[in-house]
């Protein structure tokens, strides 16, 4: 089980940000640095799939969590 799950399991909050920049390094840099989640935005952001695809593979090997709308 994901660490952000087993926060949210045990009444604890899960500590993120939002993403609308298309940036596989700045990704990484948050995702390494202690967050639980990070909100990849495609609604109101201007990332497309690829972008997306990208700033996850970023996330990998980490605790943090993508989530994508």
């Amino acid at each position: 089980m994901n660490s952000l799950l087993k926060k949210l399991k045990q009444g604890q909050k899960g500590l993120g940000v939002f993403a609308t920049m298309n940036s596989p390094m700045v990704t990484r840099s948050l995702a390494t640095a202690g967050l639980d989640f990070i909100f990849i935005d495609q609604q109101h952001g201007l990332l497309d799939s690829s972008d997306t695809d990208q700033m996850i593979t970023a996330m990998f090997g980490t605790d943090c969590t993508p989530i994508v709308r």
